[in-house]
C-alpha cells in the first residue's frame, strides 16, 4: 500500500503551492499538470511511480487546484518557472537528491523555463504535450474554451461535463 500525505511548499512569492507525496523511498519525481488542471491529473501516474519505488510528487501550480492565488497577478510562464525552481530546491533540500520534473503542457514549459533560465536544477526532465511552435486557431479555441465560463461558472457539475462533452467530442463523456 502506498501512502499519500499532504504537503505544501513556498513559490517565488511565497505562495503556497499545495502538493501530495506518494512515498515510494527512492528519486523524487515532481509532476506538474497543465493549465487549468490540477496535481490530480497526476494521481494514477504518481501511484504507479511510487509503487516502482520512487518518490512521486504532485503538485498545485499557482493559482490551481489548492495552491494559493498571487496578490501580484503574475501568471506568466516566468512565473511559473521561478516556483518550480523553489519547488525543485525545496524536494533536492527535504531528500537529498536533485529531482526529476515531469510536466504537461503549463507545467512542462515552466519546468522547461526553470531549467533554462534558473538552472540547472533538474536531473531529468520530461515534457508531455508540449510543441516548439503553438498554432494560433488551437491556442484560440482553448482560451476561448477555458475563458468562457470563467466569471459565472457552470451551474451544476452535469452543465460542465456538457460543456467538455462538446469541446472533446471525440473522448469519453466526463
Amino acid at each position: 500500500m502506498i501512502a499519500r500525505q499532504s504537503l505544501t511548499f513556498r513559490g517565488a512569492e511565497g505562495n503556497a503551492l499545495r502538493a501530495d507525496l506518494w512515498d515510494g523511498a527512492g528519486h523524487p519525481v515532481i509532476f506538474l499538470h497543465g493549465g487549468g488542471q490540477t496535481r490530480r491529473a497526476w494521481d494514477k501516474t504518481a501511484r504507479q511511480v511510487a509503487l516502482n519505488g520512487m518518490r512521486a510528487i504532485t503538485v498545485d501550480l499557482r493559482g490551481h487546484g489548492e495552491s494559493e492565488w498571487v496578490p501580484s497577478g503574475n501568471y506568466t510562464f516566468m512565473d511559473n518557472a521561478k516556483d518550480v525552481a523553489e519547488v525543485v530546491r525545496q524536494v533536492e533540500a527535504k531528500f537529498h537528491a536533485r529531482p526529476s520534473n515531469v510536466g504537461a503542457s503549463l507545467g512542462g514549459l515552466s519546468s522547461l523555463a526553470a531549467e533554462l533560465h534558473l538552472g540547472p536544477l533538474l536531473e531529468q526532465l520530461v515534457l508531455v504535450d508540449i510543441t516548439p511552435r503553438m498554432n494560433p486557431e488551437g491556442v484560440a479555441k482553448i482560451q476561448g474554451f477555458m475563458g468562457e465560463k470563467m466569471d459565472e461558472g457552470f451551474s451544476t457539475l452535469e452543465d460542465a461535463a456538457d460543456a467538455i462533452a462538446a469541446y472533446l467530442p471525440h473522448r469519453k463523456r466526463p
